[in-house]
């Protein structure tokens, strides 16, 4: 039985009528043959309001519990479990509001610019070293969260149905991510309609916790990309649109008698579907593990799952970024089949100089 006496911020702990620190009957105590005399002035020495040791378990000062329950939640008018749910929510809604969005960019920032410093040296162990400590960084886990629940599928949930909608569940998604037995669950393919094509696009939607982890390793990877990204590509890349590509084309045709004369447009069936998981697996400076788990994730179509051997998913954070990995090897395979006029700025067969075409992604 246990006793706690009002008023006293002490607890008291008896076991079958002898207290664990002396035994009534003035014998040793129940935990060995010298006796044990507690910590106090003398006026309640030998006495059942001997105050507990410190090792004494069940009971710890300040912290008394009894029952299991407590003793502050037995005489208040709600439950325990309920109102420190209540507290630990306020507590995370709190923490999320409470973020230096600004000091966040900056930190993220500075880890960048020295991924950039590193790549441009060639100095590959520096960047792997760099891109571990932005992903374990707290700033890039919190804007990673804030890209996923602030981008136009923030209302679409994955395979799981989880949606972040309030403060407290992006708080503890921030706290939550880990690459530590991190493994993607599988995507929720739909098919969008394409402008005026009968055809319908797939689409893949990873569950929230997917999409803020290839954010989280997109911004590691995304300072790489564009160190050794081609001048002249402009699709999905940070700071460029369809307008600088026009801009572009527009000062390269409106030069007199250097301007080219022959246009080339190509597109590429299925770009996302179809890129090599080998290729990307051996090629993409990134942790190869998580790199696997985006990849091989597979998806869910009419309550079936679909096993993903190439391309990546429509629909991923990190896709579009994964794609000009792609098209800037492709850049560098035409610089080795082509040769370029440094006047013109124009590429030509290096078999046959007639052609010139001006090679530009949008």
């Amino acid at each position: 039985m246990h006793y706690v006496e009002r008023g006293n911020p002490y607890a008291l702990l008896f076991h079958k009528g002898i207290d664990f620190v002396r035994g009534r009957n003035g014998a040793e105590g129940i935990r060995g043959n010298k006796k044990r005399m507690a910590h106090c002035n003398g006026e309640h020495r030998g006495s059942k309001f001997a105050l507990a040791r410190k090792g004494a378990d069940l009971f710890q000062v300040f912290h008394g519990k009894i029952g299991g329950i407590p003793v502050n939640d037995l005489y208040s008018t709600t439950e325990g479990k309920t109102s420190e749910k209540q507290s630990d929510e306020a507590k995370l809604g709190a923490q999320w509001k409470s973020i230096d969005w600004r000091r966040a960019e900056r930190e993220v920032n500075r880890l960048q610019v020295r991924i950039v410093k590193a790549t441009q040296q060639n100095d590959y162990n520096a960047v792997k070293r760099l891109q571990y400590l932005l992903t374990h960084s707290f700033y890039a886990k919190a804007l990673a969260v804030k890209r996923v629940v602030t981008n136009d599928g923030r209302k679409t949930p994955g395979v799981d149905g989880v949606l972040w909608n309030t403060p407290a569940k992006k708080m503890k998604a921030v706290l939550s991510l880990t690459d530590k037995g991190y493994r993607a669950r599988p995507l929720r393919r739909v098919y969008i309609e394409k402008k005026d094509k009968k055809k319908k696009r797939p689409l893949g939607i990873p569950t929230m916790y997917d999409r803020a982890m290839q954010a989280l390793y997109a911004l590691a990877l995304e300072p790489v990309a564009e160190t050794t990204a081609d001048g002249k590509t402009f699709g999905f890349r940070k700071g460029r649109c369809a307008q600088d590509a026009c801009e572009y084309l527009f000062t390269a045709l409106s030069r007199k008698h250097i301007s080219p004369k022959w246009i080339l447009e190509g597109d590429i069936k299925g770009c996302f579907d179809h890129i090599s998981h080998d290729w990307l697996l051996a090629n993409i400076p990134m942790d190869k593990s998580i790199l696997k788990q985006f990849l091989k994730a597979g998806f869910i179509y009419q309550r079936e799952l679909f096993p993903t051997e190439e391309g990546t998913p429509q629909g991923g954070i990190i896709s579009p970024l994964l794609a000009n990995v792609v098209l800037n090897e492709l850049d560098h395979w035409i610089e080795s089949q082509w040769q370029c006029n440094p006047v013109t700025d124009n590429y030509s067969r290096r078999e046959n100089a007639a052609g010139c075409p001006i090679q530009s992604h949008a």
